[in-house]
């Protein structure tokens, strides 16, 4: 038998759920943004103009996503390129873990065997995953 109440549970959830989701990874993005404008010299040396970025970027992301939006009309395959490109990023990000970890880590903090292991583990994991 089947109830009347989740299907208004639900939507007011995922609703919530995807909400804060797109607003704390636009504002980390948005800061990540600044900081690599920073970093390559492009975004001026100064706390203001960072934080400048930062605002400029709050404003970038939502309104490239909402005109990707509005010009393809695809949800659910705008959804599967955004899994395919994470996928792609999997291997990557496996990669860079190992070469921070055995070519930048500083010797001091050098973790044991078993953190490498588990390292190798994930890595090789996330290069399934991405495959």
């Amino acid at each position: 038998m089947f109830h009347p109440w989740p299907d208004s549970i639900v939507p007011v959830n995922g609703y919530a759920v995807l909400y804060s989701t797109f607003f704390v990874s636009n504002a980390g993005h948005a800061r990540i943004g600044a900081d690599t404008l920073k970093v390559f010299g492009l975004g001026g040396h100064t706390e203001e103009t960072r934080l400048w970025w930062v605002r400029m970027f709050c404003v970038i992301f939502p309104t490239t996503s909402l005109a990707i939006y509005v010009l393809v009309r695809a949800p659910a395959q705008l959804i599967l390129a955004s899994g395919v490109m994470q996928a792609i990023m999997l291997p990557m990000l496996g990669f860079a873990a190992l070469y921070f970890r055995y070519r930048r880590c500083d010797p001091r903090i050098t973790p044991g065997r078993l953190w490498d292991v588990m390292l190798w583990l994930c890595a090789f994991g996330f290069l399934l995953a991405g495959g």
